[in-house]
Parts: structure tokens; C-alpha cells; sequence
């Protein structure tokens, strides 16, 4: 490991809207009471690459008793400590929801406005509801300081309706041409909801596995690979514009609560979601993905397309490399067209722990975090030519500090530098 160490500007440059909607929902729903915290939490850490700035719990048993409502800030292992898993272990409940956040809007530094999952009292019947959120609705104020999954909870609070299924149908249609982009995991005493909007941008799957009791547990997660990680091998996925309801002692019923006009969110293919996880796109039938690629494999087939549009030779660079960890598959594949040698020269110092810096909306200090969690075979790529493969350039300093290292400090003699998705050069507009 090399010395690292560099004069940045301290100035604060903080981004007036930044990207805010990507997070991470887990539900787990059964007839019976069932443990299942250490499953929710191991299904958490595998979707904070989808956000890591607060997670929470709400469970609730089959007689209707919240048995534990936990939240914070933080990672999903500062949230949840081993001495906190250790006295809820045994924990058990028939309705489980979990969420990883990373800021939809609204004040960050407002635990209550901030962490999921939100809990409201419905005003005419008083009943608890409660709602974790990936994704965002569409609000007058993006950047006020009350958040979107607030507003929304608070309308379902408000929602009228002779069951859940309908105030939760009435408050996602009741505009229905707002830009809308979510996933949303709702539990009633009329049971657990899933619902994704119409275009399908952000995913949301679910499975089953047969608990200790005899009875089936339904679990729902934002990717495929914290299903995985919970049990789970079979998904059916969510599709967009419908609604999906576990009720006890009954099979999951689909309803379709507007018409699906799937849209592809190219940011989730090329960063957002795990390597393993099968790629969010648009399918017709909820059993497709079971046969999809994962994103591993997605981004390995943009390397060999980029082999193809800009092609390197041996006598162009001595070595090929990804920058971790999104670039990397990317990179393999290029190479692998090419007949070029990889070489995983820089790495992740702690890639399970590591805070990703395009979440981070303070621009001068994305420099420092970047160098200060990779390290580089210094000795292996001092006065080589390099081909550097990143998963995105949109703003553009991540790699630039890269590069600037590997010349400056590991005194890398040329740089190739390659970019495995198109231009970005608007807003998304859904």
C-alpha cells in the first residue's frame, strides 16, 4: 500500500439537486409469527449500495402487536450493532419491514423526516400503516424539508376507501401524470403491499420459503441478490403499474392499478445495483427474470460492445484495469474481446464497507474519499500504458482524480481512458 495524500479545495460545493431516489426495501410477510431479523438485516447490507445513510425496522405480530420499531442513522451495521441483534434475535412476527436509505428528499439531518420505514395512524379508522420507499414522487418542493415518503405516508394517512387495497390504489392514481418513480413495500392490518409504478424504473421482487412453522414466508426485496442472501432461489417480479397483496392464509394476489409503460433507468444497470443481481429492464411476464442476465453479465456484454466501437491494442496499453467496483465486469469483458492482459491493479482498501462517493452530494470532498479508499500495485504499473475502465463520467471528478493519481504518484505513463455508459447530459425526465 501506497502513501496517500493531497491538497483539495475545502470549499464546499454541494450539488442544489442532486440524484436522491435510489434505496432499499425489504417486506417479509407469513400467516404465523416468524424470526427473521438476522435474514432482513443480511438482506440490507446487500442493497447498501443503493444507499447507506439510515435503516430501519417495523414488525409486527400476528395478533397485531408491534413487537419492534427500530431505526437510525448510519450504515445498516451501525443501525443494527451485534449487541442490538443479540437481544432481538429471538424476535418474532408475521409482517417485517426494512429499509436502507439514501435521501429522498427532504432534510437529511432529520432522523424523523429521513429514516424508514414511516409509521402513520390512518385518521379515519385508526389504523397503523406503514411504508418503506425506494424511488420518488413527484412534489412541488424536490429539495423542501419535508420528504416525499413523508408526504406520501401522510396521504395514505388521509386516504379514503373501504379497505387497504383501495386507499393505497386511490392515493398512487390519484395524479396520474405525475413523474412518479417507486417501489414500495406497505403494511396494513389488512396485510403487506407491494406496488411499483407504471414505468418500472426502480425493481422490486419477491419469493418464498417454507418457515419453521409449516407456513410459507413471502419476502420482497429491492434486488434479486438480497433475495438470494434471505433464502430465496425462485423470483417473481413485481411489474410495473401493479399491486400485490399477502393476506394470511391466501396466495398473493396481483392487481394491476394502472397501465405498465415499462422505461429502462440506465443508472441502475450501470451502477446502482449489485454485480449478482439480475438487471432491472423491461420483461412482460413476472417469471422472465429468472432467465435474465445479472448485471455482471450486462456490463461485461458494454465491454465487448466497447471493444467494438473503440478498440485497444498490445501496442496501445501493457495492461487493462476496471476502476472498482462497477467497472469492473466492463473491463473483464473489453479485455477478454481484445485478447488483452486484466490486471486488477487498484483496489477497494474495504469494498463491503466502503461509502460510495457518487452518493455523496458535498462535490469537494469526493476526491479525498476516492483515494482514500482504493489502493494501487504501484510497482506493477509504474511506467506502463494503462487502459482505465470507468462505469460512468457524470461529473466527472472521480475519474479525473484517479487518473491524476496514477500519474502524479504511481507515475503511470499513459492512460487509455474508457467509459462503459453513453453521455448523460440532462436531467432524467422520466
Amino acid at each position: 500500500m501506497i502513501e496517500r495524500g493531497r491538497a483539495i479545495n475545502e470549499s464546499i460545493v454541494k450539488e442544489r439537486d442532486p440524484l436522491q431516489d435510489h434505496c432499499g426495501v425489504v417486506g417479509a410477510f407469513s400467516s404465523g409469527d416468524f424470526l427473521f431479523l438476522n435474514h432482513g438485516v443480511t438482506g440490507l447490507q446487500k442493497l447498501e449500495t443503493r444507499g447507506h445513510d439510515g435503516a430501519g425496522v417495523f414488525a409486527v405480530s400476528s395478533k397485531d402487536d408491534v413487537v419492534l420499531d427500530h431505526k437510525g442513522m448510519g450504515r445498516v451495521h451501525e443501525v443494527f450493532p451485534p449487541d442490538f441483534m443479540e437481544d432481538y434475535r429471538k424476535t418474532e412476527a408475521s409482517m417485517w419491514i426494512m429499509q436502507t436509505r439514501w435521501g429522498t428528499n427532504g432534510d437529511v439531518n432529520l432522523p424523523d423526516a429521513s429514516i424508514q420505514p414511516i409509521v402513520r395512524k390512518h385518521e379515519d379508522t385508526g389504523e397503523t400503516v406503514v411504508v418503506a420507499h425506494n424511488g420518488e414522487f413527484e412534489t412541488e418542493d424536490r429539495n423542501g424539508p419535508v420528504s416525499d415518503s413523508i408526504l406520501f405516508a401522510d396521504r395514505l394517512a388521509r386516504s379514503t376507501g373501504e379497505s387497504w387495497e383501495e386507499r393505497i390504489t386511490s392515493v398512487l392514481t390519484e395524479n396520474p401524470d405525475a413523474d412518479d418513480a417507486y417501489s414500495l413495500v406497505i403494511g396494513t392490518p389488512d396485510g403487506m403491499f407491494l406496488a411499483r409504478d407504471p414505468r418500472g424504473y426502480r425493481p422490486l421482487s419477491y419469493g418464498s420459503y417454507w418457515g419453521d412453522s409449516g407456513d410459507l414466508v413471502w419476502v420482497a426485496a429491492s434486488e434479486t441478490h438480497a433475495l438470494l442472501k434471505m433464502g430465496i432461489g425462485e423470483f417473481t417480479e413485481v411489474l410495473p403499474g401493479n399491486l400485490v397483496h399477502f393476506e394470511k392464509n391466501k396466495k398473493p394476489a396481483v392487481t394491476q392499478f394502472a397501465e405498465g409503460k415499462p422505461k429502462h433507468c440506465l443508472f441502475e444497470t450501470v451502477y446502482i445495483e449489485r454485480v449478482n443481481s439480475k438487471v432491472n429492464v423491461p420483461r412482460i411476464t413476472p417469471d422472465e427474470i429468472n432467465k435474465a442476465m445479472t448485471n455482471g453479465e450486462a456490463r461485461w456484454r458494454s465491454g465487448e460492445i466497447m471493444a467494438l466501437e473503440a478498440p485497444l491494442t498490445s501496442a496501445d496499453v501493457d495492461l487493462v484495469v476496471g476502476i472498482p467496483g462497477t467497472a469492473i465486469s466492463g473491463a473483464k469483458g473489453f479485455a477478454a474481446a481484445l485478447d488483452l492482459p486484466y490486471d486488477q491493479v487498484i483496489h477497494d482498501i474495504d469494498p463491503e464497507d466502503r461509502k460510495r462517493t457518487f452518493l455523496m452530494a458535498d462535490l469537494a470532498k469526493i476526491y479525498g474519499e476516492v483515494i482514500s479508499g482504493l489502493y494501487f500495485d504501484v510497482e506493477d504499473i509504474r511506467g506502463k500504458n494503462i487502459g482505465l475502465f470507468d462505469d460512468s463520467s457524470v461529473r466527472g471528478n472521480v475519474l479525473s482524480a484517479i487518473v491524476n493519481y496514477l500519474v502524479e504518484e504511481c507515475g503511470v505513463a499513459n492512460i487509455h481512458a474508457r467509459i462503459l455508459c453513453p453521455p448523460i447530459d440532462n436531467i432524467c425526465t422520466h
